[in-house]
């Protein structure tokens, strides 16, 4: 008997260890879980970002006139 200790491997002492390697190995998928939202969402807006600025350029160059000068004074 371990009488001297006070800390004992019985069955709640290994629960507990098992509860808490559980819980660890779920925080860990939570954690990539989220990183690989985050990831796919960041992509999502460069995508829309680029998509975006290449139909702004294109309705600024349709709208702009031919014969526009910037930046000089006539």
């Amino acid at each position: 008997m371990n009488k001297g200790t006070g800390v004992g491997i019985g069955p709640t002492a290994a629960a507990a260890a098992a509860a808490a390697q559980k819980q660890k190995t779920m925080m860990h998928r939570v954690d990539t879980d989220i990183a690989s939202i985050v990831d796919n969402f960041t992509q999502l807006v460069n995508v829309a970002r680029l998509r975006g600025w290449k139909v702004d350029c294109i309705i600024l160059n349709s709208l702009m006139p031919a014969n526009l000068v910037i930046g000089s004074e006539g």
